[in-house]
């Protein structure tokens, strides 16, 4: 796309820039996506021009991140010169941020993410003061991807004959006031018939996708609202932490403020928040651990 763009008659440069901005912000995100997944085997960063020659070697997860980042930049720079509206349509999972302007702040809340699973907290706060992020603002904010059952793009992590809850999600929810479990062990998941595999006694199927064409949060107020709440304590600010992730447990769990936490029992209640709102979105509970 980038290359071809290149030889385009009939669009203007403001233009071209929200095409170039999109375009890397999606690239910067499949980079930072790799060096996750694979911090340890690494992957090749640029395919070969001619698609039968020889890949480049592999790079480590730190090269994609660093290609990662400096992709997320470049995008973030074609975003500012890219006018008030971009040159094609999005779905309505990008209702509120399918201008440069506001997708601009996609790219930093992308960015942050990535920047908190490198390690680099500090970083990861300067983006985020360029994002989205809003401890007033509803906790589902952001961009989703949509499913419509007319063209038959079923959303893929609707499976309810093969999805299983483990019972640690309902075992280990923390209480309400009236004694009832967080409301997003609750909402999460639904009763299945009862059985036992690999030692392990099943009660529960996943309910975060309860239709086939139920969106998929791509990235959300809520979740830069806990990286923020952990990079935060990475960098000294516990009472700064424990506000950001008193906003989500009270909002999404339904549980009283939590008080006078710090260190590492205050990450771990940032992890806890992790687990319960962003379960079933992408694995960040394994990426944490």
């Amino acid at each position: 796309l980038l290359n071809a763009l290149e030889t385009v008659g009939g669009m203007t440069d403001q233009e071209k820039e929200g095409i170039r901005g999109w375009a890397k912000t999606i690239a910067a995100f499949a980079y930072s996506q790799t060096a996750m997944v694979y911090p340890e085997s690494g992957a090749p960063i640029r395919p070969p021009e001619n698609p039968t020659g020889e890949l480049e070697p592999i790079a480590t997860a730190e090269e994609l991140y660093d290609e990662a980042v400096r992709l997320f930049d470049e995008a973030y720079q074609h975003l500012q010169n890219a006018g008030s509206t971009f040159a094609f349509s999005m779905t309505e999972g990008y209702d509120g941020f399918d201008t440069p302007q506001t997708f601009a702040e996609v790219n930093r809340a992308l960015k942050a993410r990535a920047l908190k699973y490198r390690g680099d907290f500090q970083g990861a706060l300067t983006a985020l003061g360029q994002s989205f992020v809003d401890e007033s603002a509803p906790l589902d904010l952001g961009v989703h991807h949509n499913y419509f059952a007319e063209v038959a793009t079923f959303n893929p992590f609707f499976s309810p004959r093969t999805g299983y809850v483990h019972p640690r999600i309902l075992d280990d929810a923390q209480l309400k006031a009236n004694g009832q479990p967080d409301d997003r062990a609750v909402q999460k998941t639904v009763a299945t018939e009862t059985f036992t595999m690999a030692g392990i006694t099943v009660t529960e199927k996943p309910n975060v996708f309860p239709e086939n064409t139920s969106p998929f949060p791509w990235i959300t107020n809520e979740e830069l609202l806990l990286l923020r709440a952990e990079a935060r304590l990475a960098t000294g600010d516990a009472s700064g932490a424990l506000a950001d992730v008193n906003v989500v447990r009270t909002q999404a769990g339904g549980l009283e403020p939590a008080s006078g936490l710090s260190g590492d029992a205050l990450l771990t209640e940032i992890l806890y928040n992790k687990l319960y709102s962003l379960l079933y979105r992408g694995g960040f509970s394994y990426f944490d651990a």
